[in-house]
Formats: C-alpha cells, structure tokens, sequence
C-alpha cells in the first residue's frame, strides 16, 4: 500500500495525515495489505514527511519490518509512482494499492491506469472510507521527530517558481524511461532465472 506525504511542521501532524496513516494501519490490521510504503521528502517543512508518517505507524502498531519508505517525492504523482518502484525494489510483486483521502486517490487514478499500461502495474485506488474510519476519534501517538529532520532544508518554494511546481504536480519529474528500463531488466532476470531452473 502506498501512502503519500504531507508536510509536518514539527509539532504535531496535521488531520490529513492522521486519516492517511490511520486508514494504511487499519488496512494493515485487516490483513488488506501486508506492507505500507509511505512516500513523500521534506518539500514544505525541514521534515521528511514519508519518515513522519513511519513513525506514527509504527507506534500505531505496525511492525517496522512492514514499514517502508520513500524520502524524495515532492508532489503526489512522484508519491504514487516512486512508491511503486520501491515496492517493486523490495521484491513486492503482487497488487500495489495507493491510500489516502477520496479527493487525492481521484487525482492520481489517471496516472495509476497510465502505469498500467506502460508499466504493467497492478494498482487499486483505495480511497478512506469514512464509515470504516472513524475520524473523530484518532488517536495522536507520541513520536520523536527528530530522527526525520533533514538538516541543509530548503523549501520547493523557494527552489522552485510556481510554474515548475504545478509541472511536477502534473506528473513532468516522472522517469518513464528509466521506470520501463527497469521493468524490462526485471522480466529478463525472471526469464533467465527460469531457463537456469529447468
């Protein structure tokens, strides 16, 4: 399940956050998903957002070892699809979902369906359900945030004009190239480690 980032400002997580990760952690505890992959870098806070959100899953139950994560996206395309290649890095090769509010898992279906078919991704939207969460009772676990702090920050708004943001928003950083390179070596390698088993 890949889960994306929002910044944190240090003090306490904002309620978007808390609904992402508490919906990765109840579909974790349902047995939905197996693993959570939270992507998102230090974009708008000195924070690495995809650590942040490890560490409340973590203190919310979900053993570390299930937990990964995903430091350098900056906008949600780049959470969905750089959260791909790390499941698939980690040699997780079934059914990737993407969770997160009904507003941004709308956003992004356009690109899952694109990776699908240039990447022969396997991706299922799933979108908070609201009735199966319940948002006004979240609890708030304590973390140290301080292992998340990226010394050196610099905001995207200040490294980057609104123009070259709202480019990355729509999805112009995503390495297709490499992503199929990497798929395509991948199938050779699982060819090649059939015809050495027969």
């Amino acid at each position: 399940m890949v889960v994306p980032g929002v910044p944190f400002e240090g003090v306490q997580w904002s309620y978007i956050m808390q609904m992402r990760v508490h919906w990765a952690v109840h579909l974790y505890k349902q047995g939905i998903t197996k693993n959570i992959v939270f992507s998102g870098g230090a974009v708008y806070s000195p924070y690495e957002e995809a650590a942040i959100m490890g560490l409340y899953a973590e203190q919310l139950g979900v053993p570390r070892a299930h937990i990964l994560l995903e430091g350098q996206a900056e906008h949600s395309t780049e959470n969905l699809f750089n959260g791909f290649e790390v499941a698939r890095d980690h040699g997780l090769m079934g059914r990737i979902g993407l969770a997160s509010d009904p507003f941004q898992t709308a956003m992004l279906r356009g690109l899952a369906k694109r990776m699908e078919r240039q990447l022969h991704a396997d991706i299922d939207v799933v979108p908070v359900v609201f009735t199966e969460l319940n948002v006004a009772n979240l609890s708030t676990p304590v973390i140290d945030p301080s292992t998340a702090f990226r010394t050196g920050f610099v905001s995207i708004k200040e490294r980057e004009g609104l123009f070259k943001r709202l480019l990355g928003t729509s999805g112009a950083n995503l390495d297709w190239d490499r992503a199929r390179a990497e798929r395509s070596s991948r199938v050779d390698q699982a060819l090649n480690a059939l015809r050495y088993a027969q």
